[in-house]
């Protein structure tokens, strides 16, 4: 089972948190409605979290939040929501993430 340690690119799920919450406010101009519950939520969901924060200049700039879900017969990924700086938009961080993810 995966712990907190091995969330998306070592990340604890309380730094996750406040990434996605940073770069969903840029992203969307406002922040995120529940944003004071999204570090239980995270925390909660850590053994479901996959993926990778794109960063530049080691600067994160865009993360997607990916699900996953495992049986002995499928292996499925929901892609939830994401957040990205739209300063570097003229990169596709979003085309580049997925692919990164993919």
């Amino acid at each position: 089972q995966q712990t907190e340690a091995d969330v998306p690119d070592h990340r604890t799920a309380a730094d996750l948190a406040a990434l996605y919450a940073q770069l969903y406010a840029l992203r969307w101009q406002a922040p995120h409605p529940q944003a004071a519950d999204l570090p239980l939520l995270f925390a909660g969901l850590a053994p479901l979290l996959m993926g990778h924060v794109l960063t530049l200049h080691d600067v994160p700039v865009a993360f997607q939040l990916l699900l996953k879900s495992e049986t002995t017969r499928a292996y499925t990924v929901e892609a939830i929501n994401g957040g990205i700086d739209p300063r570097h938009a003229e990169f596709g961080l979003g085309t580049l993430l997925m692919w990164l993810n993919i």
